[in-house]
């Protein structure tokens, strides 16, 4: 049994059925992808459904049962009491701890980037590594007024190549940069920030999070008791690229 259709979930589900073992892969939702299907919906990233589209083609040539819009539960593995359990039940938008952060005016980068969130004209975006830059870019795109702030260096942990060329659109676009700025509040009209020991505030009318990912565990913690053989991979683990990702898929695979 695989509990997760991303992208890490299909690989391992294709390499344990090409190596002879009944597979059936259990995904929450309607589609394959996971979080990549976020990235496909970006500017210029309409190509990256080839992806998806060939994890798929790969798990019915291989012989993978599929099964949508089941989430998996304790009752059910014991119900169908497999012999090994994969989960790649991936990660969850990660939450800014300060206070308001909870307000109305507060959303996801991937609500915004997905279309299930709109932002005002007036935005700041919180986060400066690559999902942060690249929203950013994007609402500057259809006329927002947006400033990104970051408690490090625009562009943390982006290879070098891809962070100047997010940079060059950044200020291309006009988009307001705060490098080390802490944020300590965010309120209805825009976000309290700290430089060096002074306190600035940051008008918006949205205020945009995107500071990373929570690995998604809970269902992992639940079956530990159950499951003889648990194998824990892809951003449940840890929040990766999709080239690690799909290797890690195929590592467990060829070990189960």
């Amino acid at each position: 049994m695989v509990v997760g259709g991303g992208l890490a979930g299909m690989e391992a589900a294709t390499v344990c059925a090409q190596r002879g073992h009944t597979v059936t892969l259990y995904e929450k939702t309607g589609e394959l992808g996971g979080q990549w299907n976020i990235a496909c919906r970006q500017e210029h990233k309409q190509l990256f459904a080839a992806v998806t589209r060939r994890l798929r083609q790969e798990m019915d040539d291989a012989g993978v049962t599929v099964v949508l819009d089941t989430e998996v539960t304790t009752a059910l593995v014991e119900k169908h009491h497999p012999d090994t359990v994969i989960i790649a039940t991936g990660a969850t938008p990660a939450n800014l701890p300060v206070r308001g952060a909870n307000r109305k005016n507060v959303v996801q980068a991937n609500d915004v980037i997905r279309g299930a969130a709109p932002a005002g004209d007036r935005v700041v975006v919180i986060g400066g590594r690559h999902v942060g830059m690249e929203v950013a870019i994007a609402l500057a795109r259809q006329g927002k007024d947006v400033s990104l702030i970051t408690r490090r260096k625009v562009g943390r942990d982006v290879r070098k190549a891809t962070r100047l060329a997010l940079l060059d659109m950044l200020m291309e676009q006009k988009v307001r940069l705060y490098p080390y700025f802490e944020v300590v509040e965010i309120r209805d009209g825009g976000v309290m920030a700290v430089n060096e020991g002074t306190l600035f505030f940051l008008k918006a009318d949205t205020v945009v999070l995107g500071v990373g990912a929570t690995p998604e565990k809970r269902l992992m913690n639940m079956l530990r008791p159950v499951v003889a053989k648990l194998h824990a991979i892809g951003d449940c683990v840890e929040p990766k690229d999709a080239l690690a990702a799909i290797s890690q898929g195929a590592e467990v695979g060829r070990i189960v």
